[in-house]
Order: C-alpha cells, then structure tokens, then sequence
C-alpha cells in the first residue's frame, strides 16, 4: 500500500464582510455653557416689576403718584378683572342661598349647603305647617329656574365685558328677583274677579222700578229679605277660610335672603382696591402736588362715581 505524501488541497471560504446599514447622524446636542436661563429682556421683566412694587407699596412721593399715571391702563385691567372674580363668586353664591332658602321653607327632606366665601352655611330643612299643591310646586321650580338663567346671563355679561357696569349689573340682579316674586305671588293669589255689570232700570205698567214703597218679600225661615235676620237670630255667622300655605311669609324670606346677598356683593365689589392709599410728599411737596392734580382728574374722568354704593341699594329695596 503506497501512501501518498501529498495532502488534499484546503479552500478557506471567506464570507464577505457585512456592510453596516447606513445610519443618520444625529444633530449635536448643544448645551448652555452655563446652567442659568436666557437673560429677559428689559422690557419684559421692567413692567410687570413695577407693577408689583406698586401694588406693594414700595414707592413713595413723586415716584408713587408718577407710576400709577404711567401705568394706569395696566392697574385699571387688574382692578377690572378682580372685581370680574369677586363678582361671579358673589353670585354663585347668592343662587345657591336663595335656593337653600327655598328648599328650607317647602321642607325638603334634605340637607343643602350654601356655600359662602369663608366657609360654608349648613341650612336644614323645616317642615311648614301647610305645604303648596303639586301644581304650585312644579311652578316654583320652574319659576325659580327663570331667575337662575337671569342671574346668570346678568354675570355673564359683567364678567366679559370690556367695560363692566356695576350700576347695570346690581340693576339687572335685582329685576331678575323682582319677576320672580311676582310669578311667586301669581302663582298663591287668584287673578281678580271682573267687576259686575250693574243691570239696566226696568219699566213697569206702575212706573219706573224703585219708585214707590217696595213689597217686602219674605224668605224661608220666617225672616224678610233685606235685613240680614233669620228667624231673629241677627246675621249669619261667616265660616272661617281654611289655613293654607303661608306664601306671603315664604316670599318674604326668600327675599329678605335675597338682600343679604346681594349686600354682600355690593360689599365686596367696592372693597376691590389694588393700590394702597397714596403715601406722603416727600420734601416741600410742589411736584407731588402736580401730579396729584393729574392723577386725581384721571380717575375722576374714568369714572370713580360707578362704585356701587348705598343708593343702589336702596333703590332694590
């Protein structure tokens, strides 16, 4: 047996070399150089700045009464969009007394809470003496209903207003109460009666009626028309009305709740005040006196007189 030196030859199989997929190179992130945030311009950072000093009382003198020209427009919006939030608080608040009041005096079997701004007012129900029919229930709901949307399209209108009237606002709330208790009395007092039609003299073969000595016409009973006796026994006694649901005084409450309410928010509509009261002159005051001149003609031209005060309400009363 011949063994052959020679070894087979080897191929070696080289794979091809996968080519990576070709990726995009993300953007560089770029950091600050520092960890401080981009500096404010001036001019945004000047004016809200003063603003808050102001409404502070940092300035004094001059610079007090000089800023608050410069910037009444800013301080108006401010003042303005306050007493826009105290006012929709108030009324809120007014809708849910008045119903609570409502609930209370119709004995409703359950709790409600008036919400206030300090806190909240728990008003439990009483059971009346007498309760309204079903029919006079379902039109105080109904009735109580309107009001609420009335009330409510008059806060609407004052809280986005450019230019919200006080005057107009305390009109309107009071109107919408004033519909109300008249629909609640309409609904507790009968329409009156028409008058009677008085009938025509009549003729007879003996002369016109009424001439002459009438016939005296006697009624059973023994007694005779005219007299107001019956068997002698004097006048007929007169049946008492039987007792019913007490709507004059259930009115009254609801209204008497209705003015608190409404006190308050008159009350809290003239103690929006942004600004502290004005501080002293500094130095001879000659320049603290001019332009306190301008800024008091200011705000007599915008109107100081709208703040709501006792006439309107006496007006609502």
């Amino acid at each position: 047996m011949e063994i052959d030196g020679s070894l087979p030859p080897v191929t070696t199989f080289i794979e091809p070399a996968v080519q990576p997929e070709e990726t995009v190179p993300e953007p560089p992130v770029t950091e600050p150089l520092s960890g401080e945030e981009p500096a404010i311009e001036p001019e945004e950072e000047e004016l809200p700045g003063v603003i808050r000093n102001l409404l502070a009382g940092h300035y004094t003198g001059v610079s007090d009464v000089r800023l608050r020209i410069n910037f009444a427009d800013e301080l108006a919006a401010i003042e303005q969009e306050q007493m826009q939030a105290a006012a929709a608080e108030q009324i809120d608040g007014m809708l849910v007394t008045v119903g609570a009041t409502i609930a209370g005096l119709l004995g409703s079997s359950e709790t409600v809470i008036a919400e206030e701004s300090e806190g909240t007012t728990e008003v439990t129900a009483e059971e009346p003496t007498e309760s309204p029919t079903e029919e006079q229930l379902a039109a105080i709901a109904e009735y109580q209903g309107a009001f609420v949307e009335e009330v409510n399209e008059s806060k609407e209108v004052f809280i986005t207003s450019e230019t919200p009237s006080q005057e107009e606002l305390v009109a309107g709330l009071n109107g919408a109460f004033e519909s109300f208790a008249a629909s609640l009395i309409s609904i507790f007092e009968p329409p009156p009666e028409p008058e009677a039609v008085t009938p025509p003299e009549t003729t007879t073969s003996e002369g016109t009626e009424g001439e002459g000595e009438p016939d005296e016409l006697v009624v059973e009973g023994g007694g005779t028309e005219g007299t107001g006796e019956i068997n002698g026994e004097g006048p007929e006694p007169e049946i008492p009305a039987e007792a019913g649901f007490d709507y004059q005084g259930f009115i009254e409450s609801i209204t008497s709740s209705f003015m608190t309410s409404l006190e308050g928010l008159i009350s809290a509509l003239n103690e929006v005040n942004t600004l502290p009261e004005l501080s002293e002159p500094n130095g001879n005051g000659v320049a603290f006196d001019k332009f306190l001149a301008i800024y008091n003609e200011m705000r007599n031209e915008e109107g100081e007189s709208g703040t709501v005060g006792e006439e309107l309400l006496d007006a609502a009363l």
